[in-house]
């Protein structure tokens, strides 16, 4: 998982961004954790409002919290973000590359090539 602000909103964009950062996100975090057969997935949560603090007169799993999600090892108040997915990827261990746009979903089967799957 992946928490960006300021993300493309469109489609193309943010394949492009994937495509131009996936480098500098392997190298400095380690991002996408590749499995021995080469698949791997990453979800893109939008961060644009950043941290927000639980609220404490509602339990964690009511309807207000829901869409939350927080992250304990924090030691501040301000430890919780709201669930927001803005995209996913996923690569097979074929070396296929799917891209969920939660709108649009598309393939990419190592030529460089995006083809829409329909429903």
């Amino acid at each position: 998982m992946i928490l960006v602000k300021n993300f493309p909103l469109t489609t193309r964009g943010k394949i492009d961004w994937w495509k131009e950062n996936k480098g500098l996100l392997k190298n400095s975090y380690y991002v996408p954790l590749t499995k021995t057969d080469g698949s791997y997935h990453v979800s893109f949560l939008d961060f644009d409002k950043g941290y927000k603090e639980m609220p404490k007169s509602v339990p964690r799993l009511s309807s207000e919290t829901a869409d939350l999600l927080c992250f304990d090892d924090m030691s501040v108040k301000e430890n919780c973000i709201e669930k927001n997915l803005l995209f996913r990827i996923h690569k097979n261990a074929y070396g296929v590359t799917y891209f969920d746009t939660l709108y649009k979903y598309y393939m990419d089967e190592g030529d460089g090539k995006l083809t829409e799957i329909k429903d």
